[in-house]
């Protein structure tokens, strides 16, 4: 899975709290809506690629899971504060 320089910068944004107090600018700012939308629906594909790294690196500690998915939440709840549908992006399976 590959994600955009933007989607990657916002998301070393989010995982790390010090780049939160220490830039004035949010990264986020930077995401349209499709854009902020497509980057919470890879976040499950995000979390389980970490894990395979981590897991093949010999890394067996699941912390990523919890910083992850509160970035998850955190975009989640950027969505509805922007008014979106978080299946506006979403591809439907057949």
């Amino acid at each position: 899975m590959l994600l955009t320089e933007t989607e990657s910068k916002v998301l070393r944004y989010l995982r790390n709290p010090f780049e939160m107090f220490r830039e004035k600018y949010s990264p986020i700012n930077d995401l349209s809506n499709e854009d902020i939308v497509s980057l919470y629906n890879k976040m499950d594909e995000v979390i389980e690629d970490e894990g395979n790294t981590r897991r093949s690196l010999g890394n067996y500690d699941e912390m990523y899971v919890l910083e992850l998915s509160s970035v998850k939440n955190f975009l989640l709840k950027e969505i509805t504060k922007r008014g979106l549908n978080t299946l506006m992006n979403k591809k439907l399976d057949k």
